[in-house]
Parts: C-alpha cells; structure tokens; sequence
C-alpha cells in the first residue's frame, strides 16, 4: 500500500520532498538520492556565496567575472552587447551572470550569455540575453560594468523529479528497478535484432556497432553503449534513432552539454535527411552550423500537431520544465552519459520507458561539490547502471593512430581498444622537413605520436611561462608547416595558462592575424567530444605543495585519458621535471593515479627543453 511521507529538507535548501514507497529497497534508494542532492544543492548555493565574495581579482583569476566592460548598445535581436579589452573568462553560451558596476551583492539584473568574440579592432566583445526588458533599460551606453556568476538555483527542477520518480508508475516501475538491480535482462526479439544488424551492416558500421546499433534497436527496457574516445558512438546513436524512427517512435535526445547535443542531432540529420520531423527545444542558442531549427517550446513548434515519429534535442531541465510539459516520448536517448548524476539523468529518464545510455566512464565524470572528482564517477548514470548491467563496447577507434589508442587501450580499456585499420599508420604530416630549433624538430618528429616535453621552471602553480612560449613556438612550426589552426588544440587544466597561451597566439610572428580565433586553447572539459590533428597538452604547475593540494584534480585518470585521446597523430604532453612525484619521494607518489601519468611518459619519447 503506497504512502506518504514527507521528509524535512535542509533549512538552506527548502525543499518538499515527497515518498510514496513501501519497498524498503526503493525508500532507501529515494532517501540516498533525496540526502545526496541536498547536500549538493547547499554546496553549490555555499560556494556561489563564497565566490562573490572574494575580491575581484580572484574572481578573474577563477575564470567567473569579466570586468571592465563598456555597454555599446543593443544588437537587433534584442541581445546587450558589451565590448572590452579581455574576456578572461570560462563562460560559454547559456550560463547566466549577473551585470553590476563596483559591487557583484548589487547586481543590475541576471542575464544569460549568448555568444562572445573579437570585434575587427581586436577587441572583445561579449552579447548576452537579458532576463527582462528592465535591464535594458536600466543600462548605459558608454557605461562601464561587470559580469559575474549568477546563481541557478535549481531546488524546483530536483524536487520536482524525485517527486515523480516516487510517484508515477514509470519512476516506481520502470526507473528504480533499473538502478535497483531489479529490472529483468530485456528480452530480445530475434527477428528485429537480426534486421538492425544487416541494417547496419549495410551502411559500413564494423562488427561492435553493429551490435550496439542492434541491442538499442531492440531494447525494450535499457541499452548500455561504452564508446571509447573515436569509435563513432554518435554515429551508432544516429543510427539507433533512424531505425527506432522508422517503426513510427517519438525520440528525446538528451546530453549535459548543448554542445553535445548539437552533435548528436547533427548526426541525426546526416543519418536521415529526408525527415524534416527534427529540432531542439529550448532557449535558443548561438549555434550557426546546427542544422535544424530551435523552438523555445513544443507548442512553438510544428511538432505540436504531429501524431507520427518525431525527434527532439532537449537538455533534462527542459525535460522537466514547461517547454516540454505533457509531451511523452517512446524512447529516450542520453549521450555522455558517465557526466550525468543520477539525478539529472532521472530528469531525462522520466520522459519515456525505454533508455538508450550512451557514454564512457573512462572519460570525464560529473562535476560535483560534494564528492571528489576520484569518487565522482560512482554517482553517474553511466556507471549505476554499468556495474548491475551488461554493456556493448565499441572497440575500434576510427581517431587515434595505433601509437596513440595502444596506450589509451591499454591504460583505459583492458586492451579491448584498437586503431581501425584505415588510420593506425597515419602519422603528422609536415610540408617540409626543416622545423627550425632542433628541440621542435625532435618534438614534431612524425616518427613519435607521443611526445614528453620536460621543462625547467620551478615553483609555478597556474601558469608557466616556459610553457606557454613552447606552445607557442611549437603551434607557430606546425602553422609554417601546414598544420591547419583548426587541427590543433591546446589543453591545460588552468584558465590562467590557457589566457597566456591565447595572448601569445593572437599575433605570433610569420603567422596570420586571426590564428587566435581558430585555435583552440581551453581545458580538457571544453574538449571532451572534439578531436584534433594534433594535441598539445601544458600541464603549468610545478610546486610540489600546490601540486599535492590539486593531486585529486590534475592527476584524474580520466582527465588524462580525454586529453591525449583527442588527437588523431601527435600528442604534446610538457610538464615540469618536478610534475611527477619521485618513486623514492613521498608516500602520495604511490597513488595509482600517477601509474598512469608515469605510463604514458615511458610510452613517450622524451625531450628536455
């Protein structure tokens, strides 16, 4: 007999909590997640509050404020338009700040960043979609302000989804067994896995995706897909969608980032471009090459009066949110998945009975106040339901030569990695032989796909100018030599290097002007899902006692394995002589994340600038 039972949140936090369970398995379930994101939810609110208050320079020195911006006007489609000499910060499209002018507790008014670039005099210049027309008004052309984090507080969307997780059918019947361990194997219908198989074969999937395309094809309950970096997971996604369309069903795509979204839908609509049956819903985004359209709600758009298959892009707060409200789904389709809290991907999950989970819990983890980013792994969907759950593995990398996905396989997958055929040969290819320094010439070597850069600069903590000038001797090279800006990234895990980095690129000698704007400096986060010819990666800190206060952070095993498994031919790893701990040294040295750091520096050829 169902019951209910209300539990007294945090005074923080505020929440009504709601639990119409009678399976001691479910109720305790229900409590561990209703305990896990209070205390989140007042971890994120504490160190917001924490963050405003710091002085300014800090704020900067975090990536979370841009000062010194003039008001220049207001574009034609409503957007505030700022521009400046600097935008050090790690804001991208939809994060919401707040505009003041001296003090961040006396805000203007929230805004929610569209789009950010350079004007035609170098400038900066950032627009931004104000939260009202009073903001407009309020601002002053000529005027100087700042930007600051604002505060999304997202208690309503949480409670709202662990109240129907506890209350629908589909939570109580479909959603808990699934993390329980109690929901039965799905039972697979011969016939209809044997027709996706040839499907797939047919349009040139290798033998693992066409067992991942067929299992989700198939699923009537829950398909788990590992997708090793480059093994085409948004490919076999797009493919899974197709058929699943083809038998008249109603898809939601969902993601953490609007980013990979964007990636699957585009996928989506190379796989199927006759069916006009695609958009996103939600507030629109600044994405120019996303091929179909955006609505700001499935009323707005003309899906509202479809009875056949459809297909929406939506992150889980629109899920759970008015933009999609009454709308139900046949199927549910998550990517990236091992970023995904149990929480926000319940979100998602809500919306349909059958869930295809796409992801990698060797790549990147949720980002979580409460938990260390060691830990954080265990608290995504991805990994819930890994442990209880067979799983598909893609196995061949269409990205990394064979240099590159042997180490990646051997560290990260149990050796099930391997370089298709058709690129485990290909090798950085140079216009010329002359590379100048004979240090850059060992480096870009064609010969070594893994390089080691050893630097000499001691007592660095976020930034190193050693390494940033080799960054940029190294990129200015590859440029004079025919690498494209496009095919080469930059990865660093502090925003302080990556701002030096860009500095020194916008007008490198002998290279053109606008090199900055098409290469990527940024940090292994913001290029998760992205790959490139070559990678370089400066890891900056050299203190041994800011090194050991940030072990958990910048030694992450899968930080590592996402950074170097972006790159197709070359990875450039430069770190102080005094990154890695000695064997001989301190106790933390044998942490076993630092096994793989060691691994990768013997698998490399090592060069002492």
């Amino acid at each position: 007999m169902l019951y209910r039972c209300q539990f007294q949140a945090l005074a923080s936090v505020n929440i009504l909590w709601i639990n119409p369970l009678d399976q001691p398995t479910q109720v305790e379930l229900y409590r561990k997640l209703k305990d896990f994101t209070e205390k989140e939810l007042r971890l994120q609110r504490e160190a917001h509050e924490t963050l405003l208050a710091l002085p300014e320079t800090e704020r900067v020195a975090r990536g979370k404020c841009v000062p010194a911006m003039t008001f220049t006007g207001v574009t034609k489609d409503g957007m505030v338009r700022l521009e400046g000499k600097e935008n050090p910060s790690d804001f991208r499209e939809m994060d919401r700040v707040i505009i003041h002018q001296e003090n961040p507790l006396s805000e203007i008014g929230e805004l929610e960043w569209y789009r950010d670039g350079q004007t035609k005099k170098g400038e900066e210049f950032i627009e931004l979609r104000p939260s009202s027309s009073k903001v407009r008004a309020v601002l002053r052309e000529g005027m100087t302000y700042t930007l600051d984090l604002a505060f999304f507080d997202l208690k309503r969307f949480y409670g709202r989804t662990l109240e129907e997780l506890g209350e629908t059918e589909r939570g109580r019947e479909r959603i808990l067994p699934l993390l329980l361990e109690e929901a039965p194997r799905d039972e697979i219908d011969p016939e209809r896995y044997d027709e996706s198989m040839e499907n797939a074969e047919a349009e040139g999937h290798d033998d693992s995706q066409q067992e991942a395309i067929a299992e989700g094809v198939s699923a009537e309950w829950c398909c788990l897909i590992q997708g090793p970096p480059g093994t085409g997971k948004t490919r076999v996604l797009a493919n899974i969608v197709k058929q699943r369309v083809e038998r008249g069903e109603r898809i939601l795509v969902t993601a953490l980032t609007h980013r990979a979204i964007h990636e699957a839908l585009r996928k989506i609509r190379e796989a199927m471009p006759g069916f006009e049956n695609i958009v996103k819903i939600g507030q629109p985004v600044y994405a120019p090459d996303l091929p179909v359209p955006q609505y700001e709600s499935f009323v707005e758009s003309p899906l509202k009066n479809e009875a056949g298959a459809y297909v929406i892009g939506a992150t889980p707060f629109v899920a759970r949110g008015k933009r999609l409200s009454g709308v139900d789904f046949d199927c549910v389709v998550m990517d990236e998945a091992s970023q995904m809290s149990l929480p926000l991907a319940i979100m998602g999950m809500l919306s349909a009975e059958v869930y295809i989970i796409v992801g990698d819990s060797k790549q990147l983890p949720p980002v979580l106040q409460s938990v260390a980013p060691g830990e954080a792994e265990n608290f995504s969907i991805f990994r819930a339901l890994e442990k209880n759950r067979e799983r598909v593995i893609l196995t061949h990398t269409y990205r990394m030569n064979a240099e590159i996905a042997a180490w990646s396989g051997e560290r990260f997958y149990r050796s099930a990695l391997q370089a298709a055929p058709q690129v485990a040969e290909r090798r950085l290819a140079l216009s010329r032989k002359a590379l100048g320094s004979p240090w850059i010439g060992k480096v870009l070597d064609p010969q070594h796909s893994l390089v080691w850069v050893s630097t000499n600069a001691p007592g660095t903590r976020h930034y190193s100018m050693e390494e940033a000038t080799a960054v940029r001797d190294l990129v200015q090279t590859l440029w004079l030599h025919g690498v494209k800006p496009t095919d080469i990234g930059v990865v660093t895990p502090f925003r302080r290097q990556a701002r030096i980095i860009r500095s020194l690129l916008r007008k490198p000698e002998g290279v053109e002007s606008d090199l900055f704007a098409r290469l990527v400096v940024d940090t292994v986060e913001r290029m998760q899902g992205q790959e490139r010819e070559v990678v370089l990666v400066s890891t900056a800190a050299s203190d041994p006692g800011f090194l050991r206060h940030l072990r958990d952070f910048l030694y992450l095993p899968a930080r590592l394995n996402v950074a170097v498994s972006r790159a197709k031919t070359k990875v450039i790893l430069l770190a102080s002589r005094d990154f890695l701990p000695s064997l001989e040294g301190e106790a933390y040295a044998e942490n076993e994340d630092f096994a793989h750091w060691r691994s990768l520096r013997e698998a490399s050829l090592v060069v002492e600038l």
